[in-house]
């Protein structure tokens, strides 16, 4: 994502299971919703057993995987929005792919097509959305003045001192300029 601890990645990283989690539940609402409307051009639900479950949330950590793969949790300070749409597709498009790979290789032949669409459409959304709220976040924060730096000094001498003296009423003054507004 834009952070660059390991603490924000880690942040990162859960928020994506999640949408993926989020998504697959969000679709098998719909695709009832869907059939409930129109029984003759989408198929009835699929009754979901613990195993069904079980691939979900194997798939749900899957899409972090994806994520990593793509150095979306990796520092990119000076990403745009576009590098992180971008991602957001490739990584969707991929997982959708995986996703149908993963249900027929494992025998769950029962779910339709219409889900595996509508999945992949509502996954684009979510993680399009999350990616922009995340971005945007971010980006206020920084404004905010909380995207500071550290910095490593060396040396003892009165160079070092005078340096970092000079560093410290800097700061001062910004945060005072920054208080008076």
């Amino acid at each position: 994502m834009i952070w660059h601890s390991s603490y924000n990645s880690r942040i990162a990283q859960i928020i994506d299971i999640y949408t993926a989690l989020i998504s697959f539940i969000v679709t098998y609402k719909l695709s009832i919703l869907l059939h409930n409307i129109d029984p003759s051009n989408f198929p009835a639900k699929t009754e979901y057993t613990d195993s069904h479950f079980v691939l979900i949330i194997i798939l749900s950590f899957l899409y972090k995987i994806l994520f990593d793969r793509q150095n979306a949790y990796s520092y990119q300070r000076f990403t745009s929005l576009i590098r992180e749409y971008s991602i957001v597709v490739n990584v969707s498009f991929l997982g959708f792919l995986i996703t149908i790979a993963f249900a027929y290789l494992f025998g769950f032949r029962d779910i339709s097509r219409t889900f595996y669409i509508v999945f992949f459409i509502i996954n684009l959304i979510f993680f399009l959305s999350e990616k922009t709220l995340l971005f945007y976040a971010a980006s206020f924060i920084r404004r905010k003045g909380r995207n500071r730096r550290r910095i490593l000094l060396i040396g003892t001498g009165t160079r070092a001192r005078n340096f970092r003296a000079l560093l410290k009423t800097i700061f001062l003054i910004n945060r005072t300029l920054k208080n008076a507004d």
